[in-house]
């Protein structure tokens, strides 16, 4: 009995070890490989990690597919579960503009609490803040103070305050503006595979941005990012081959690429996709799939979608073939 007590507790025990190593692999860009941990204690009832399998059906990390509706559902759990991070996903994912109101109410709410574990060294904790202060949630919009928190954040080797981070000195908000310290942050977070900081690279390089401009680098971020599935790295790399920049113009793969994207719910992907299959240009000519495309990035873009396909349909028959379809502003 006492040695089967003793082997309960030393599960108990690795299982917590298992669980705070998966943490350290979400956080610093390894999301794929701490998913079954994470989706293992997220069943199980742990709100944190149900946060952050909230996050995975947000982003996909083609680990899951993007699935808002799980997403949405995992963080309407907030307030049973009393967590504040599980309420942040809750107010930025799930609340509209109209529920401005309550969304406040929320940040608010929680905000205080989130500083708490923030000042106590909790690297996630001292990004949201990072990010709270930086988009004006519950506090004064304050570059500066985004700017601390995600430099704590970023010290500790979490990879998306490096990202951020790196995006402030790029612009200069918050601090001075310093493209060297930039491009070393994102490298830092790139190199641990974030992929929003190596699609974050890709763009500096396509771009010249405090770098010489080389396609060949750009690109090569690019597809770092997108064998993780991140959709963003699908259309930047949809684009080159879209318009033969840095690489031999290849209509076809742009419209597989930007097909990828769009299946992980990128809304410029899809757009791209209407105008491909609506004009024909080196690809399979096919109205019903732009209008398809068109309707369903009408829903990703959470408007109220009065016209049925066949009305977008016939909308798109009736329009000039110079005319190129984007989102309204």
């Amino acid at each position: 009995m006492i040695g089967g007590q003793i082997m309960e507790q030393n599960d108990t025990q690795q299982q917590i070890s298992d669980y705070a190593f998966a943490e350290k692999q979400f956080v610093s860009g390894h999301a794929k490989d701490a998913f079954p941990v994470i989706s293992q204690f997220a069943e199980q009832g742990d709100p944190w990690a149900r946060y952050l399998l909230a996050c995975y059906y947000h982003m996909g990390y083609d680990t899951v597919p993007i699935d808002h509706a799980r997403r949405n559902s995992l963080c309407a759990q907030a307030e049973t579960y009393d967590e504040p991070m599980l309420m942040y996903g809750f107010a930025v994912w799930c609340l509209k503009e109209d529920q401005k109101p309550c969304r406040d109410q929320y940040m608010a709410a929680i905000f205080d609490r989130l500083l708490k574990r923030a000042e106590f060294g909790d690297t996630a904790a001292q990004y949201i803040v990072g990010k709270m202060y930086m988009d004006g949630d519950a506090v004064e919009q304050d570059y500066a103070a985004s700017a601390k928190w995600f430099r704590l954040g970023a010290e500790s080797g979490y990879a998306a305050a490096q990202n951020a981070l790196g995006w402030l000195y790029i612009e200069g908000k918050g601090v001075e503006q310093d493209t060297a310290k930039a491009i070393g942050l994102l490298q830092s977070a790139a190199m641990q595979g974030y992929a929003n900081a190596q699609m974050n690279l890709g763009i500096l390089y396509a771009n010249g941005i405090g770098v010489s401009k080389n396609n060949a680098e750009a690109l090569e971020w690019y597809r770092k990012a997108a064998d993780q599935g991140y959709a963003p790295a699908f259309l930047n790399l949809g684009w080159h081959y879209d318009n033969g920049e840095g690489v031999e113009k290849n209509t076809r793969l742009a419209l597989e690429l930007y097909e990828k994207a769009a299946e992980r719910g990128n809304i410029s992907a899809m757009y791209n996709l209407v105008n491909l299959y609506r004009h024909g240009t080196d690809t399979e000519k096919n109205i019903e799939k732009a209008a398809e495309w068109y309707l369903k990035a009408l829903k990703q873009q959470n408007r109220a979608v009065s016209e049925s396909y066949e009305e977008i349909l016939s909308m798109l028959l009736s329009l000039d073939d110079d005319t190129v379809i984007w989102p309204e502003s």
